[in-house]
């Protein structure tokens, strides 16, 4: 499965020209003074609000450049892996945003080095990287980068390099499989319906503007905010994406004798799922139904629901395996099970967090239901 290609933003190109829409962006910045302005109606706010939302959206052909920029750098850095390395079948391979069409411009780029044969520790394997990315740092200050340094005591350790300004540009991590094939999820999502990422980008840019998305900090990873997107989208009227049982390996395996083949990356990687589009639709989505709700009406529903205190703060967990919700401790607030782990992952750190959290979106739900505005939706936050 290519995560990105040329052929991907054709498709959803030609998505959003039969909607009479372009590529071409508007940044609020550029107008101050523009607002959203509707009437009472709910027709024409949803229609405001969709045309909105597909001028803000510039990030398909950005994703496209943020790609090539990652395969150059990949390039870069495997000009200075050690040839043992090679030998042991080591390779760097991306994950996350840049890679699966939800990309926003305060998005970093993620690398992984699956290791192969490797018998070294996951910090030592960097400790060495680093060396040799010191020894033909040239290389790397020739493709714009200012420093690279080793976080060997995060939950996961990365090399971090910066580029200018000293903003984060990328992080490189070792045998982080779990996070490839989260990463292979996201991407076919997208793929199975043209909305899927326009949503999901305007949403992490919100929840990136507003100060809730940097899991560091105890707010919520962008992985858990896609994943409350696609629970929500899973549970529209007809649903707009599958469940995660209907794409698994185990359905799968009713219909092909080995699932091998429609199970594997492109690299080689081994996934419980299917990540072959035509395979879902032909032989395990087939009850699927037309879905017409414009991005604005699903924007506006997200908030919605979301937005009621009372699923967050009283605490609810979401399953993307079936689809379902069910209640848990009010302290657990909003929590969402990651469907190929499934691990249970929390959309904040603390009662105070939570606090934080369902307050900006109480305040999304509230501007869009009385001002209707995205611009005051969209407004940073300040520190």
């Amino acid at each position: 499965m290519t995560i990105i290609s040329d052929n991907d933003i054709s498709e959803l190109r030609g998505w959003l020209c039969a909607k009479g829409k372009t590529f071409q962006h508007t940044k609020f910045e550029s107008d101050p003074n523009r607002h959203l302005l509707v009437s009472n109606t709910d027709d024409d706010l949803i229609k405001a609000l969709s045309e909105e939302c597909l001028k803000m959206d510039n990030a398909p052909t950005q994703s496209l450049a943020v790609y090539k920029t990652m395969k150059e750098f990949i390039l870069c850095l495997e000009s200075v892996l050690p040839e043992s390395y090679r030998s042991a079948g080591a390779f760097f391979c991306p994950f996350g945003s840049s890679v699966t069409n939800f990309w926003t411009d305060k998005s970093d780029l993620d690398v992984c080095l699956v290791a192969g044969s490797v018998g070294l520790e996951d910090v030592s394997i960097l400790e060495e990287l680093e060396r040799e990315v010191e020894k033909h740092w040239s290389k790397f200050e020739a493709a714009g980068l200012q420093s690279c340094s080793l976080i060997g005591n995060a939950t996961v350790p990365v090399l971090k390099f910066h580029g200018k300004k000293n903003k984060p540009f990328l992080d490189v991590s070792v045998n982080n499989k779990a996070a490839i094939a989260n990463s292979h999820l996201v991407a076919l999502f997208g793929l199975l319906d043209a909305r899927v990422p326009i949503l999901g980008r305007l949403i992490k840019r919100w929840a990136q503007l507003r100060g809730i998305n940097d899991r560091s900090e105890g707010t919520i990873s962008s992985y858990s905010l896609l994943l409350l997107v696609f629970w929500f989208l899973q549970n529209r009227k007809p649903c707009i994406l599958p469940t995660y049982d209907t794409i698994s390996k185990e359905a799968a395996s009713k219909f092909v004798t080995s699932c091998e083949e429609i199970c594997c990356t492109d690299h080689g990687f081994k996934v419980p799922f299917v990540v072959n589009k035509d395979f879902i639709l032909k032989h395990l989505w087939t009850n699927r139904m037309k879905n017409e709700e414009s991005v604005g009406k699903l924007l506006y529903e997200f908030f919605m629901f979301f937005g009621d205190e009372s699923n967050i703060q009283s605490g609810l967990k979401l399953n993307l395996r079936d689809g379902s919700k069910s209640q848990t401790t009010r302290d657990d607030g909003l929590a969402v099970v990651c469907p190929t782990t499934e691990r249970i992952l929390s959309t904040h750190k603390g009662a105070a967090v939570l606090e934080q959290v369902s307050a900006e979106f109480r305040r999304a739900r509230a501007i869009l239901q009385q001002t209707k505005s995205l611009r005051a939706l969209y407004e940073v936050q300040q520190k």
